[in-house]
């Protein structure tokens, strides 16, 4: 499996819907067994959705994200972890070890993880 971060300048991109660079893991057994950078030529949410399917990305964790860019994402059944926030490195490891639910890696004033369990997750067919 492989799980896409939206990274800005060593931290968690704030904002998805114009981040150029993804850090792309690949997970086995819990484990990284693979790491590579991805980019994004412009900021379309098609052209975005596209790359992270050819890439072979099964989730995005990232900061925020406009409804749109989580529709369009959800169409090709990207899940999302939004409203992330932290060091590239340690958001990396607490997803690997199932922690990314803690209040510590929440972007500040954001309520949404109480109610979904890990950030404000989307997956096709579901809100």
């Amino acid at each position: 499996m492989k799980a896409a971060f939206a990274v800005w300048n060593g931290r968690i991109a704030p904002v998805f819907d114009v981040s150029r660079r993804v850090i792309i893991v690949e997970i086995d057994a819990g484990r990284e067994i693979a790491r590579f950078q991805g980019m994004f030529e412009n900021d379309d949410p098609r052209h975005k959705a596209e790359r992270l399917k050819s890439w072979g990305v099964q989730t995005l964790v990232c900061g925020a994200i406009s409804h749109y860019y989580g529709v369009t994402l959800e169409t090709d059944a990207v899940k999302t972890v939004a409203f992330v926030a932290g060091e590239i490195e340690e958001i990396i490891n607490a997803y690997l070890d199932g922690r990314l639910h803690l209040r510590d890696y929440r972007m500040p004033g954001c309520s949404c993880r109480a109610r979904r369990g890990i950030g404000c997750s989307r997956t096709k067919g579901k809100g």
